[in-house]
């Protein structure tokens, strides 16, 4: 990709640190962060030239004054560029010197190499951030973690019915991107004819299989799975990243009153104006897996599954959930609420019968989440 357009936009440097070249280290920190932040990765990058901008898109709708016709509909994002830039990298004025010093031109590169990793981790905790708050919750998937391939493969078949639903309304592309945990990023790994990248120094990509592309979620505790596309073609893909300005200043810092270099990186992440607040307009999607163990062979264990409940107002009324299938032995039954394991006994907590879990008098509340594991 040509990143000349970004240079051009991040010439906004400061001269305040007193090094010759601080244009070549910004420079280096926009290359890097083509390959160190996933947001350069998955989204559409369009760099904004002004604070108030917006997204745009072209939609044909039916046209009601001319029945059997189409009218185009200009649609539009607002983009919000982030309001906290400012990012203590942590070094001094005297340390920039002394690794110049030290390693003469290789310096610049060490730098900016730190600098970029400094940026694309904020970078990217944002764009988990964002997923995570405007993606559409999917249905879980059931996924064995203990087999690379069939992990894959359920993984990759969520993926698909996710795809059909961004392109349900109108076409916008088949390249996928799914971003996932470690735990289940460790199991694609795993996977033989998983094909790689071209460059192997994009961090957080794990490999292609088809026109899916897998990353790993830079947030270590996320249990979400988030799904989108990612298109060559501008203006189809999930999400945009506009970066806005980027520089390195040196300021006083109030605890030690040291020179520290503070990074200043201002960027906004968007939905697509296609992606409307219409489920069924949606380009991004988020789903979480539901662990299922295959038995392996004659004598081996049962198949241990875990479910998902968020409790409605009707469940209360009820007193009970009903589970898939029925526990086939007691001892590897678990039902945890909001995180709390709960006792099964008529005295205590809960009962079970069949598949179905009924609830002690006051126990559940609406809006509870129950986890419950089992074997079957």
């Amino acid at each position: 990709m040509d990143i000349g357009f970004l240079k051009d936009t991040s010439k906004l440097l400061t001269e305040n640190i007193q090094v010759d070249n601080t244009d070549e280290i910004i420079n280096k920190i926009i290359e890097q962060k083509f390959y160190k932040s996933l947001a350069y990765q998955v989204c559409e990058v369009s760099p904004a030239h002004s604070m108030e901008s917006g997204t745009f898109a072209i939609k044909y709708v039916d046209d009601p004054a001319f029945p059997g016709k189409k009218k185009v509909v200009l649609l539009r994002n607002n983009v919000v560029i982030n309001e906290d830039p400012i990012e203590d990298t942590g070094f001094t004025v005297e340390m920039i010197q002394d690794l110049q010093r030290q390693y003469g031109k290789s310096a610049t590169d060490y730098i900016a190499k730190t600098f970029a990793g400094i940026s694309a981790h904020n970078e990217n905790l944002a764009l988990i951030n964002y997923l995570s708050t405007n993606a559409v919750s999917s249905d879980n998937a059931p996924v064995d973690p203990d087999n690379a391939e069939t992990a894959t493969f359920n993984i990759q078949q969520k993926v698909s019915e996710l795809l059909l639903q961004i392109n349900g309304t109108s076409f916008k592309s088949l390249d996928a991107f799914v971003i996932l945990p470690s735990k289940y990023a460790a199991s694609i790994l795993g996977v033989k004819n998983l094909l790689p990248e071209k460059s192997t120094e994009r961090e957080l990509y794990l490999g292609r299989n088809s026109r899916t592309k897998f990353y790993l979620n830079p947030d270590p505790t996320s249990v979400e799975c988030f799904v989108g596309v990612h298109s060559s073609v501008p203006g189809l893909s999930s999400l945009i990243m506009s970066p806005y300005h980027h520089a390195l200043k040196v300021a006083i810092n109030p605890e030690t009153g040291e020179q520290h270099v503070f990074n200043f990186n201002r960027y906004a992440i968007t939905e697509n104006a296609l992606s409307t607040s219409d489920v069924s307009e949606k380009m991004i999607y988020k789903f979480e897996v539901d662990e299922v163990h295959e038995a392996r062979g004659a004598g081996a264990e049962p198949t241990r599954t875990t479910e998902r409940f968020e409790l409605t107002n009707t469940d209360v009324i009820n007193g009970y959930i009903d589970i898939t299938n029925t526990p086939a032995v007691k001892e590897h039954l678990f039902v945890y609420l909001n995180g709390l394991l709960l006792d099964e006994d008529s005295s205590g907590d809960f009962t079970i019968n069949d598949k179905r879990i009924t609830f002690n008098d006051g126990v559940i509340e609406a809006g509870d989440k129950v986890i419950v594991k089992y074997s079957y």
